[in-house]
């Protein structure tokens, strides 16, 4: 048993971990961020560099959000000291 916690406790999985954490954070500040409506319908799947990288259920809500782009963008930039600048 303590071999495997000793793996769970390696340096990849660190990460791993780090990088679940800045994606929920980021998923909560996007989720605040958009209408009511389309929440259930999209889910924050990575951020790359300067890039938010959003999957959405249908091309319908992904309009949405690309229309609402600027909006959300300033609203998170604000609010954290991240520097998005697409969605």
């Amino acid at each position: 048993m303590e071999p495997i916690k000793k793996l769970f406790q390696a340096k990849v999985f660190l990460e791993y971990k780090q990088k679940k954490y800045e994606l929920d954070a980021l998923q909560d500040l996007f989720l605040k961020n958009i209408a009511d409506k389309i929440r259930p319908h999209a889910k924050v799947k990575d951020r790359i560099g300067e890039i938010l990288i959003v999957e959405v259920t249908n091309n319908a809500v992904g309009h949405k959000i690309k229309m609402a782009s600027s909006s959300i963008l300033k609203n998170i930039n604000n609010n954290e000291s991240l520097e998005l600048k697409k969605i």
